[in-house]
């Protein structure tokens, strides 16, 4: 009887003892805001009154986005708050859908993903009525035909896609743009 209390009030101990180590673990790795540099506080000013409340994770992708912010040029934080309202106009539906796609395009290997930011620039170099009929002409195929001309496509070289693209389409001037999904 007396061995059992023995292990009870230890483990009753040692279970205590762990979940003020928890504990303590967890306020250390949280971010004081006094220990945010002046620019830091001032673009996360809106956050001042709740910041010691914020989960962990949340503090660290609030500091991660706000030293990105902070390394923007001018210009690139306008783009950035473009994009953002942009973002803001779209509907909870929309919003899923690009989170998804997202996700999905994370999910890619590498090579994949830079073919796809390359092609994705030259569209972008396309004439807006060269884009507009490229658009269409993707809308109005079906799912096979869709797959089979990524498939062929994936098959060329990029000399090969290169050509395909200049002698289809006309191409406007380059406008320097700055990163893709800078944000």
């Amino acid at each position: 009887m007396r061995m059992m209390k023995a292990k009870l009030l230890l483990s009753g101990a040692l279970l205590a003892l762990a979940w003020f180590a928890a504990n303590a673990m967890a306020q250390e790795q949280t971010i004081s805001w006094s220990e945010l540099s002046q620019p830091q506080q001032q673009v996360l000013a809106r956050h001042a009154d709740s910041w010691d409340t914020l989960p962990m994770e949340r503090q660290a992708k609030l500091v991660k986005g706000t030293e990105r912010w902070l390394s923007m040029t001018p210009e690139e934080r306008g783009m950035a708050r473009k994009r953002f309202q942009r973002w803001q106009s779209l509907s909870q539906e929309d919003r899923e859908k690009l989170r998804q796609n997202y996700e999905q395009f994370r999910e890619l290997p590498e090579e994949e993903q830079r073919n796809l930011i390359r092609n994705y620039r030259q569209f972008k170099q396309l004439q807006p009525e060269a884009q507009r009929d490229l658009r269409r002409r993707w809308k109005d195929m079906t799912p096979e035909q869709r797959r089979l001309h990524r498939d062929r496509v994936r098959t060329l070289s990029p000399q090969q896609r290169r050509r395909l693209m200049r002698d289809r389409l006309p191409v406007r001037k380059v406008v320097p743009r700055g990163p893709i999904g800078g944000g």
